[in-house]
């Protein structure tokens, strides 16, 4: 069977990897912005979301989440450099990336959990069997 492979990375590395994707998934938010058009501005930030989330833990998905929507709602939301609001739309479309980021959070923080909890009877479970063997190797010696 695979194992996750979820590194335990340092607090720091984890916030500055939340930062990180969001800036990529900015740029390519950018670079793409003419054949994605206006109407998903945020679509690239979830993929951010996810990935700070599963590699950094609840916190640093949060960030990922805010800064991603202030970034999105600054660039990608019409009208362009702007904290305005010019669609009705708008507030419904963050409220909703909001909203699927912090779900995305809470499973990525929730299978981590469960992750940790695997490892901890995987070795109950490996320190029993060498008990036994162990005793069993003693009981044949006598």
């Amino acid at each position: 069977m695979p194992t996750l492979l979820i590194p335990n990375f340092s607090r720091t590395a984890r916030y500055g990897f939340a930062i990180v994707v969001v800036v990529i998934a900015a740029l390519l938010r950018q670079i793409l912005s003419t054949a994605l058009g206006a109407g998903v501005p945020f679509i690239l930030f979830y993929p951010a979301v996810a990935l700070a989330a599963w590699f950094g833990g609840f916190w640093p998905g949060v960030l990922s989440t805010v800064l991603g929507g202030f970034i999105a709602w600054y660039m990608f939301m019409p009208p362009y450099l702007s904290w305005m609001v010019f669609e009705a739309s708008a507030a419904g479309q963050l409220t909703i990336f909001i909203l699927a980021s912090l779900f995305i959070c809470l499973l990525a923080e929730a299978c981590a959990k469960q992750h940790d909890e695997l490892l901890k009877v995987k070795r109950r479970n490996e320190n029993s069997e060498s008990n036994i063997a162990s005793r069993l190797q003693a009981s044949e010696m006598q």
